[in-house]
C-alpha cells in the first residue's frame, strides 16, 4: 500500500496467477473496487515506493525475468512500463526478490536478489537519474526482503536467508 499525497491511499497486489490488481481511496473513506492493473505480463515480484508528493513508482519482475518499472506522473496518468536495466553478469542466476525504499524525499532505492546470491542496490536523488548497480554487502544468500524506515535517513532491508532466519542491514541513525 502507498500514498502519493495526504487524502490518498492505494494498494496494489501480485495475485497467485500473476495478474496485479490495484484499488485506492482519494478524499473520502470508500475504497474502490478492484482493478486489473496493466503491466508487461505476469508479475514474480513486486516493490513500489515514492520520491516525494505525486510521485509512486512500481518495480516489477515479470515472468520473462525482466526487471520492469512505472511511475506516477503527478499528471493523473501511470507511465508506460520501461525496462530497468540489471547488474551485468550472466551467473548471477534469476531475480528472486526486489524491494524499494524511500529515506528521504527526493531518493528512491531499489534491492534486488539473485538466486545464486548476490545482492545489488542502485539509488536515485531527485531527477539526477539512478545510479549503477552496486553489490550490496549481503553476508549470506537471502530470499525474500523488503526495506523500511522508522524516520528521516533511516533505511532498513530485512531478508530471509536460506535456512528461513531474518537478517537485515541499517542505514542511517537508529
Amino acid at each position: 500500500s502507498f500514498s502519493r499525497r495526504p487524502g490518498h491511499e492505494e494498494m496494489l497486489v501480485a495475485l497467485g496467477n500473476g495478474d496485479l490488481m490495484q484499488r485506492w481511496m482519494l478524499d473520502s473513506p470508500t475504497w474502490s473496487d478492484w482493478q486489473m492493473f496493466r503491466c508487461p505480463g505476469k508479475v514474480r515480484e513486486l516493490a513500489s515506493s515514492s520520491a516525494g508528493k505525486n510521485h509512486q513508482e512500481i518495480f516489477t519482475v515479470a515472468s520473462t525475468d525482466a526487471l520492469m518499472h512505472s511511475w506516477w506522473s503527478g499528471e493523473n496518468w501511470w507511465s508506460e512500463w520501461v525496462d530497468m536495466p540489471t547488474p551485468e553478469s550472466s551467473g548471477y542466476g534469476r531475480i528472486i526478490s526486489i524491494a524499494s525504499h524511500s529515506r528521504a524525499y527526493g531518493h528512491q532505492e531499489l534491492f534486488v536478489a539473485y538466486d545464486r546470491g548476490p545482492v545489488f542496490h542502485r539509488w536515485r536523488w531527485d531527477d539526477s537519474g539512478w545510479s549503477d548497480w552496486y553489490e550490496f554487502s549481503a553476508s549470506e544468500k537471502v530470499g525474500a526482503m523488503t526495506s523500511c524506515g522508522a524516520s528521516h535517513e533511516h533505511q532498513e532491508v530485512f531478508a530471509l536467508t536460506s535456512d528461513r532466519r531474518l537478517v537485515h542491514a541499517r542505514y542511517g541513525p537508529a
